[in-house]
């Protein structure tokens, strides 16, 4: 949404008639739309039109996504938070994330190159879903929070409180389903919770790399992080996480 003129009025107009428009699409492509299709623009035209269509929407979700991921990994390094950050937060010299696209660049290629198996792209897909969904839930009932504890603060976008306590709990069952063994397990495939737990432990892992850089390295060594400011040759602002020895 940094991308946007304006957010605030964009995602009001936009994501509602965004939702109703998918669940539509959806429907449509899970009913008779091969034989509509066909009955309208003919055999020939009208069998080429919905895959033609639904090419057409993979590659925008491939483009959106890949633009999503390069951004949001360049705002990451404006941080502090990845090595090499003043060549990663750089939007130059294409005036684009080039840095975070070679982040997301990195780990895409490595999933298309391996050796792939029966179950590898399914894998891939719930390991990545299964920790935002660990995220959205954290989100959710962070918003819960704030609209309790903090009603005075100003809020341009409100959201229907229904929805975001039923958003909580469809986390909350995604988050327990992958342990429920099951009715005709594979015997010869991976463990069904296997994405669970590799998901649970990336985020542990990233837990456990914050620890040891932001508290216990700085405390053996005798120095804390402090946040400082510095401006890239391109005008692009970042954060520094520069060591300060402690005061004896």
């Amino acid at each position: 949404m940094n991308e946007v003129k304006d957010p605030v009025r964009t995602l009001k107009s936009v994501s509602l008639s965004a939702l109703v428009t998918a669940c539509f699409l959806y429907l449509a492509a899970s009913s008779s739309a091969a034989l509509f299709f066909e009955r309208v623009f003919g055999q020939n035209v009208g069998r080429r039109f919905l895959p033609l269509a639904v090419a057409l929407s993979a590659a925008g979700n491939v483009m959106v996504v890949t633009f999503a991921l390069a951004r949001l990994n360049q705002e990451i390094a404006r941080a502090g938070f990845l090595p090499f950050s003043r060549y990663l937060s750089s939007s130059k010299p294409f005036g684009a994330p080039l840095g975070g696209l070679i982040v997301h660049y990195i780990p895409s290629v490595l999933v298309i190159v391996l050796p792939p198996t029966n179950e590898v792209y399914s894998f891939i897909l719930e390991v990545e879903g299964y920790p935002g969904q660990i995220y959205g839930l954290a989100i959710t009932l962070g918003l819960i929070w704030l609209r309790y504890k903090r009603p005075d603060l100003k809020r341009p976008f409100k959201a229907w409180m229904p929805a975001v306590f039923f958003r909580a709990l469809l986390c909350l069952a995604l988050l327990a389903a992958p342990f429920f063994p099951p009715s005709n397990p594979n015997p010869d495939g991976l463990w069904y919770a296997t994405y669970a737990v590799v998901g649970v432990g990336i985020i542990v892992f990233g837990f456990l790399y914050w620890l040891v850089w932001t508290i216990i390295l700085p405390r053996l060594g005798g120095y804390r992080l402090e946040e400082k400011q510095d401006i890239l040759d391109d005008g692009t602002t970042i954060t520094v996480l520069e060591r300060v020895p402690k005061a004896e």
